[in-house]
């Protein structure tokens, strides 16, 4: 009877450390499927495939300004690039939170430059999945495994004059870089429907500063050349101010021709040298 307990006893033994083994294999399967899987749907555009000018965002990268603070010798190199004195003028606030990510872009060579770019998103968003993301990275609905879905993170390449980031503006310029003839009418006819939208909501406004903006935006896209003269001169002066709204009065003709034309018109600076004038 004495050897009858201890076996079983020996054999409850073995059946703990049994699921034990089991339980940790299980998790240990999981977490690697899952990374396996984020892998899959962060996988980077082939950077063959890019184009000269072309970029995607590199989501590891994500780093919020509020660790970057609090402890600065763990950025150096990140601190250089973007500049203390940047870093320094940017503040958190109740509504507002910064944070940086690498984006990757295809130079004039073909080769790919890396460099850091500044975002920011509500502060009511920091604990959602679908707020402060690297730009052009987007939430999806993905294919996990068989019929089972679920929210995934996934990279887009972008045109870095379509970011909308201070950053790529300053990295486009720095390798003057200019959009191919093709290129540039693709985007000019893209641009030409955008602009007649927003024109006609513009000028069903009662506004009389309203309907005078619908009005240049309308004569904008056009598609005649003394249109397209008229918008690539009106784009290459807020490119001399750097596409500063500060520079104009709220409430203007300008003011929102402006808001019409950034970002969707951005890309008329980066216009061939024989349409821009601009070497």
């Amino acid at each position: 009877m004495i050897k009858f307990f201890k076996a079983l006893e020996f054999a409850s033994e073995v059946d703990i450390k049994i699921r034990f083994v089991f339980k940790k294999t299980s998790v240990f399967a999981f977490t690697l499927f899952a990374t396996v899987l984020l892998a899959q749907a962060q996988k980077s555009p082939e950077e063959s495939q890019l184009r000269a000018g072309q970029c995607y965002s590199i989501p590891d990268s994500k780093t919020y300004l509020k660790s970057l603070q609090a402890n600065p010798g763990a950025y150096p190199k990140m601190i250089s690039e973007l500049g203390s004195e940047k870093i320094a003028n940017l503040q958190n606030t109740d509504s507002t939170n910064y944070y940086f990510c690498q984006v990757k872009c295809k130079n004039l060579t073909g080769l790919m430059e890396t460099f850091w770019t500044t975002l920011s998103d509500s502060t009511a968003r920091f604990s959602d999945m679908n707020g402060f993301l690297c730009s052009q990275v987007t939430i999806e609905n993905v294919q996990i495994v068989g019929s089972i879905y679920g929210p995934q993170p996934v990279i887009h390449s972008f045109w870095a004059f379509e970011s909308n980031l201070p950053e790529t503006y300053q990295w486009l310029r720095k390798i003057d870089f200019k959009l191919p003839l093709n290129e540039f009418n693709i985007q000019l006819k893209s641009l030409r429907i955008t602009l007649n939208y927003i024109a006609s909501s513009y000028m069903t406004s009662t506004s009389p500063v309203l309907k005078r903006a619908g009005e240049t935006l309308s004569h904008f896209a056009d598609g005649t050349d003394q249109g397209d003269l008229s918008l690539i001169k009106y784009v290459l002066a807020l490119a001399e101010t750097n596409w500063s709204l500060l520079k104009l009065t709220p409430g203007t003709e300008d003011y929102f021709t402006f808001l019409a034309l950034n970002p969707h018109a951005r890309f008329v600076e980066y216009g061939p040298t024989a349409l821009t004038g601009q070497k």
